[in-house]
């Protein structure tokens, strides 16, 4: 019996919101979002644009390397500007 009455209880209020929806036939909801959208790739482009800026630039440099016990080796060393 309970769920009947919630049933019952929820009912107009769907009914209502359908309606609201039906003649509506506007745009405002589509150019919000359209909007939002575009803040947030604003947002993501300055935000990877200001850590490119912060990043030094690095370059992979071989280098000879002698152990103590006097065998050479290249070793691949990361050097950043």
């Amino acid at each position: 019996m309970s769920a009947g009455v919630a049933a019952a209880a929820f009912a107009p209020v769907a009914a209502e919101a359908g309606w609201r929806h039906r003649g509506g036939g506007g745009k405002a909801g589509a150019i919000a979002a359209a909007g939002v959208l575009g803040v947030i790739a604003g947002a993501a482009i300055a935000s990877s644009a200001a850590r490119a800026e912060e990043e030094p630039e690095c370059v992979i440099e071989k280098r000879r390397v002698e152990t103590p016990s006097g065998r050479v080796y290249i070793k691949k060393v990361r050097v950043c500007e």
